[in-house]
């Protein structure tokens, strides 16, 4: 077997053992500090029919402390939210939501919009 062959075989496995594992652990939003983590590492709790998943103790507190602050505002199961197919760290739907009932009267200046 020639160096060149060699070399392409090695080339190869290595791709293959790399795309392996990338797939292998589903990656997820922690909603408190919004990093993307490894949902089999993380720390899970379920809130409002959700799972959500947390990567230390600190935020999994910050959450339980204060979950409508950090959940997702969506049905369990939507399709069409971001936050629930696991593209976004927090919930676009909510601030939609908010942003909807503002319309017509007003800012609040007490809550900072």
């Amino acid at each position: 077997m020639n160096i060149q062959k060699i070399f392409w075989i090695l080339t190869y496995v290595a791709l293959i053992l790399s795309c392996s594992t990338v797939v292998a652990g589903e990656k997820v939003f922690d909603p408190v500090c919004e990093q993307k983590i490894d949902k089999d590492e993380s720390i899970q709790a379920e809130y409002d029919g959700k799972v959500y998943c947390f990567c230390c103790e600190e935020c999994f507190a910050k959450f339980e402390k204060d979950p409508d602050s950090f959940a997702c505002s969506c049905p369990p199961g939507s399709k069409d939210c971001d936050h629930c197919l696991g593209k976004a760290a927090k919930c676009p739907c909510g601030i939609e939501k908010h942003a909807k009932e503002h319309k017509g009267h007003g800012h609040h200046p007490e809550h900072g919009h």
